[in-house]
């Protein structure tokens, strides 16, 4: 119900925004991952892939937002800081180690 986004706290919406983006941003990716399309479109199929990197970002963005405690649950607790410290430290280390193959 895209109606529904304007009464949504703007901590969920921020989130629901982030979320699509990031899906908006793996769908090209994903149409092209065949092996087939990469000889195709050659260098164009990497510039394509490298979307992905800020699919990530905004996916992390889209978790720590919404997460687990979309409905209705808005205390930041010591477990929400703990999945949240994770899964940003996760993040990080497979950005820096994309870093090192780039």
């Amino acid at each position: 119900n895209v109606q529904a986004i304007e009464f949504m706290l703007p901590q969920h919406q921020l989130g629901l925004i982030s979320g699509a983006s990031a899906l908006f941003l793996m769908t090209p990716a994903a149409l092209t991952s065949f092996d087939r399309l990469q000889k195709g479109l050659g260098t164009w199929w990497r510039k394509i892939h490298l979307l992905s990197i800020p699919a990530l970002l905004l996916a992390v963005i889209h978790t720590v937002l919404i997460g687990s405690h979309y409905f209705g649950e808005l205390q930041w607790s010591w477990d929400s800081q703990l999945r949240t410290a994770i899964v940003i430290t996760i993040t990080i280390g497979v950005l820096l180690i994309r870093r090192v193959k780039l």
